[in-house]
């Protein structure tokens, strides 16, 4: 009777520690997968996430590097296609403005700012005025007029003024120093001056041609 009550305690207490610390350790991890259950940790951020911010971000970069090329690009001059002197005829002028050898120009179409280039400076004399360009004249152009101009200077007696602005009337040009403004019909200006010669390039060769053929007489009368 003993011994049976003995073998009965012996089954119902936890046989060796492992047990009884296996039992405590699976209690302690249910209680901590019920706390983990209750709380909402932080999830780490997902590839999608990261793809979302990189494609917000160039779309925001996007509008503002077309707008730094955008005032970039317009605060540049625009070479166009046409020659300087078919600029000047599209804005109701004459070619015969300038003289002959322009090398290149530029003009902002939207100000009509422009500066026009010759290899040198230029010298002429047309209608009784003499005439002389800097190797850069410059200008704001528009539609029969053009004004804030450089680089182009009349004689008048001894001494030699800027012209500042040209303006167009029907046949007639008008040509400022200031205060004092001179009228020219247009039709001197059809063609443009060459420098040195202005119109007078085929009299003056012409005149060349008999001075070297009198020349060329007189030696031969020498012999």
């Amino acid at each position: 009777m003993v011994m049976w009550i003995l073998r009965n305690i012996i089954t119902t207490f936890p046989q060796d520690k492992t047990q009884a610390v296996g039992t405590k350790n699976q209690i302690s991890s249910n209680q901590l997968y019920k706390y983990s259950s209750t709380s909402q940790p932080t999830k780490p951020p997902t590839t999608q996430s990261h793809s979302k911010s990189t494609t917000l971000t160039f779309q925001m970069s996007l509008p503002l590097t077309l707008i730094s090329i955008f005032l970039l690009s317009s605060s540049l001059p625009i070479i166009t296609s046409l020659t300087a002197y078919e600029a000047l005829e599209s804005y109701g002028f004459p070619a015969g403005l300038l003289p002959v050898g322009v090398t290149r120009y530029t003009l902002d179409e939207e100000t009509g700012k422009f500066e026009a280039y010759l290899p040198d400076t230029c010298s002429y004399t047309v209608q009784g005025y003499n005439l002389k360009y800097k190797s850069t004249i410059s200008g704001v152009i528009s539609q029969d007029k053009i004004t804030s101009l450089k680089g182009i200077s009349v004689k008048v007696l001894f001494f030699w003024l800027d012209i500042v602005e040209v303006s167009r009337d029907g046949d007639e040009l008008y040509l400022s120093v200031g205060i004092v403004s001179a009228g020219f019909d247009i039709s001197g200006f059809v063609e443009s001056p060459q420098c040195g010669c202005g119109f007078d390039c085929n009299e003056l060769l012409g005149k060349i041609k008999e001075d070297e053929s009198d020349k060329i007489m007189g030696l031969r009368s020498g012999l």
